[in-house]
């Protein structure tokens, strides 16, 4: 069962759609250029493919199942008023630019499943202050420039048994100044808090 290629494209009108379990394909550009608002994507899909929800000005709220295996390039991308996003553990991809231009996107959580991210994934995510990276082996930063082009303060939040991995992987260390031990730390209003378990209690470890 899936939703061909441009099956609703450019329908400004269309606020809300119900996706039933069972769905097993999201295909290219399904929903591109709509009004959507808000949308929960059933754990019975594979895949989330290219572009499908790109240029949906007003999504803020999506939540993505467990079960979901691929987020393909460009498939939540100028979505410009969302404001947070769950990977789910069972997503092992993300494809090039899947969340570029995503401007008031400020929390992002990538769970323990994910196991390579490609090339400008969270491409001019300008608004983004922390993301919470969970899995204790470094997922693949495949090409280049995931995070380019973010607030320059913006956190990578690690789990403390896996600080000194992320900080000497050959492509994360490139960006080893944003990495933080989330266990010993948390930024609220700005203001850092210590102690153990923290990022425990912050993102469900």
């Amino acid at each position: 069962i899936e939703i061909g290629s441009y099956a609703f494209k450019y329908n400004n009108n269309l606020k809300t759609v119900k996706l039933n379990d069972g769905l097993r394909y999201l295909r290219y550009g399904a929903f591109s250029s709509c009004g959507l608002t808000e949308i929960e994507i059933p754990g019975s899909v594979y895949a989330i493919e290219s572009s499908t929800f790109q240029y949906n000005d007003d999504l803020t709220s999506v939540i993505i199942n467990e079960g979901i295996s691929h987020i393909e390039s460009y498939a939540f991308s100028w979505c410009t008023s969302l404001t947070d996003i769950v990977i789910p553990k069972q997503v092992s991809y993300i494809g090039s630019y899947a969340f570029r231009d995503n401007v008031k996107l400020t929390n992002l959580t990538l769970n323990n499943g994910l196991i390579s991210i490609h090339d400008y994934a969270f491409y001019n995510c300008t608004g983004i202050e922390n993301v919470y990276v969970k899995s204790l082996t470094p997922p693949t930063l495949n090409g280049s420039n995931h995070f380019e082009g973010q607030n320059a303060d913006y956190n990578l939040l690690v789990h403390c048994d896996a600080y000194d991995v992320y900080v000497n992987d050959a492509k994360w260390s490139k960006i080893s100044s944003r990495i933080k031990d989330a266990c010993l730390t948390i930024y609220h209003n700005g203001t850092p808090k210590s102690g153990n378990g923290v990022y425990e209690a912050t993102v469900g470890l």
